[in-house]
């Protein structure tokens, strides 16, 4: 019994858009406007997200800085938000700071969250990727239950 093709197509097709929007997002503004050269990459680097404790789910997280935008870009499979909100955040350990980077969200089904961030801040010195349950109507700064979590490692 194998798997039928046009299954595959419906799936396949969809996620491979989904890749290319995301793609085209993070440069869009990769064109230095005077000379209308494409910027160089300084830094780039990925995470695999694993669960932590008895959570479930995984995911990636890329992310590159090239000199004036850094740009975040997070995938993840989890269990569905039913009485709260997955969150994406960035971690540095000296001096600890966390950078709160947005609500997770649903896409291409249930169990299936992305989030994209930009910013003219260099946060390359930010190097752990955390994903958090916090409740709906959270109004604190700090980091909830961790779910997720990974190392961006440097690429170049």
């Amino acid at each position: 019994m194998g798997i039928n093709p046009k299954f595959t197509f419906l799936i396949v097709i969809p996620l491979v858009l989904s890749a290319c929007l995301e793609a085209s997002i993070l440069n869009e503004n990769s064109v230095d406007a005077a000379t209308d050269a494409p910027r160089p990459i300084i830094w780039s680097g990925a995470a695999r997200l694993s669960p932590t404790d008895d959570n479930f789910g995984n995911g990636f997280a890329e992310a590159n800085y090239n000199g004036e935008k850094y740009n975040i870009s997070m995938r993840v499979n989890l269990q569905p938000a039913t009485s709260g909100k997955y969150v994406g955040w960035l971690l540095k350990k000296e001096p600890p700071t966390a950078v709160l980077l947005g609500n997770m969200k649903s896409k291409n089904g249930p169990n299936s969250y992305s989030l994209t961030y930009e910013t003219i801040t260099d946060l390359s010195d930010h190097d752990q990727v955390l994903i958090t349950r916090e409740p709906k109507n959270d109004k604190d700064s700090l980091p909830g239950e961790h779910i997720l979590e990974g190392i961006i490692k440097m690429a170049n």
